[in-house]
């Protein structure tokens, strides 16, 4: 739509409006624009000094009311380029910008172009591509790696992405994250997906970030230049998947013009739970009947999440008997009292029990090793299948718990008999016994003192 000059029409009226069916988004912001040209200024060619300038104000109404509007002669515009026209007609041509401006409601507003020139002499200007841009950046939310092991951090980052003004805004946002997902630190890190460095994005110049809880906080900044990036190291030790939507923005939009969420990530989270024991004997030769073998055991968390219900289990059950209680004699560190109500933190120190043997006739009979098979279980608190049941003998059954099985043999030595001599046809001398008697006995003094020296340079 242009103005000649030959019609009134447009004189001192509207050029165009649009309807009033442009949405606004609260918190957004907005800048509207125009494009002009007018030939025809005052002082170009011929009649020039009667000829009269086009004033335009575009402005953006609500309703009757003008939430912000420009006022621009183009003709005398520093912002106006000169060109000429094919037939070297002088001529301006300006793209007329109100200032941005940010919706503090949500509603729809219409844009309006007016030429104020009462004259019709001169005054000769057309419009082309008005438009009302949202200038809003765009705010990307993003954890890396976004599958972790419960106890193992991942990088939460934020991309700020700036429209193509380029121009400087603040913005903020408030992320309350699920409980189960902390914040290790507040304190700024550097991102670490590569699809995010490789934008080139810097990181944002000095936020603010404001903690309401280990999992809620709020980050505050200003964007200049394509965008920027804020990242934050976070961890969790609970299982789940941990959907996470930016809430509370103010200066950002969160969603693409096709509605799709952006500000909105999950972070999956694995726990692996398990168990060492490690069961060693002392000494491992047993020679001679009555000789104490001393069983020790080592428990340690070796997983990523606490254990529950630890217990140790032992089914050969060779260990000597508490005359009082009936039980095993089997002594544990403070606090371990092996009785399935015990539990065993990540990173805890190992808890060792100890429970003793002590060698009978029978055992050094048998001859061969003496093999000696213990287990130690627990559960996992967080998987609701990992349970354990009490049995009426006090063993317990695990049910999708963490168990570990290890082994110690005892060598079996028993003494040399002194084989003795069958005499036939004749009496039996008393040093024909006393002497394989005596030998054997010496045997069995030689084999305890090269185990008592064993024993001292142990």
């Amino acid at each position: 739509m242009t103005n000649g000059g030959k019609a009134n029409s447009q004189i001192n009226h509207i050029q165009f409006a649009t309807g009033s069916d442009i949405p606004l988004i609260a918190g957004h912001t907005y800048q509207a624009s125009v494009w002009v040209a007018q030939v025809h200024c005052t002082g170009t060619s011929g009649n020039a000094a009667s000829w009269m300038n086009a004033e335009e104000v575009l402005s953006v109404l609500s309703g009757t009311t003008a939430l912000v509007s420009v006022d621009k002669i183009p003709c005398t515009d520093s912002l106006a380029t000169s060109v000429t026209m094919a037939n070297d007609t002088p001529a301006v041509v300006q793209q007329i910008q109100t200032a941005p401006f940010t919706a503090t409601a949500s509603g729809n507003v219409s844009l309006q172009l007016e030429n104020m020139q009462q004259s019709s002499v001169g005054n000769d200007v057309a419009f082309d591509l008005p438009m009302l841009k949202d200038l809003t950046p765009q705010l990307y939310k993003d954890f890396y790696p976004k599958s972790i092991v419960a106890g193992t951090n991942s990088v939460l980052t934020f991309v700020v992405r700036n429209t193509d003004d380029l121009g400087d805004k603040s913005w903020s946002f408030e992320d309350p994250m699920p409980s189960q997902v902390t914040l290790v630190s507040t304190t700024p890190v550097a991102p670490t997906d590569p699809a995010v460095t490789a934008l080139g994005i810097p990181q944002c110049t000095s936020p603010t970030v404001t903690q309401a809880s280990a999992s809620d906080f709020t980050v505050a900044g200003t964007v200049s230049g394509v965008g920027c990036t804020v990242s934050f190291t976070v961890t969790s030790a609970t299982d789940g998947p941990w959907p996470n939507t930016v809430s509370s923005t103010t200066g950002l939009t969160t969603s693409d013009p096709d509605g799709t969420p952006t500000a909105t990530d999950t972070l999956t989270v694995t726990s692996a739970p398990a168990i060492s024991l490690v069961k060693t004997a002392d000494p491992t030769t047993a020679t001679s009947v009555g000789q104490v073998i001393t069983y020790t055991f080592v428990i340690t968390n070796t997983g990523n999440v606490p254990l529950a219900h630890v217990m140790l289990q032992d089914p050969d059950m060779i260990f000597d008997i508490d005359p009082t209680t009936g039980l095993a004699k089997l002594t544990c560190d403070s606090g371990f009292n092996n009785d399935s109500n015990d539990t065993l933190a990540v990173n805890a120190p190992p808890v060792t029990c100890q429970a003793t043997h002590t060698v009978t006739a029978a055992d050094l009979a048998a001859g061969g090793q003496m093999l000696n098979t213990a287990t130690a279980q627990g559960t996992d608190p967080a998987n609701p299948a990992s349970t354990f049941t009490l049995n009426d003998d006090g063993s317990v059954t695990y049910t999708n718990g963490v168990s570990s099985t290890y082994s110690a043999a005892v060598n079996m030595a028993p003494p040399v008999l002194v084989a003795m001599t069958a005499v036939t046809g004749g009496s039996i001398s008393p040093a024909m016994v006393l002497w394989p008697m005596l030998a054997l006995v010496v045997t069995g003094v030689a084999v305890w003192m090269v185990n008592w020296r064993r024993k001292l340079a142990a």
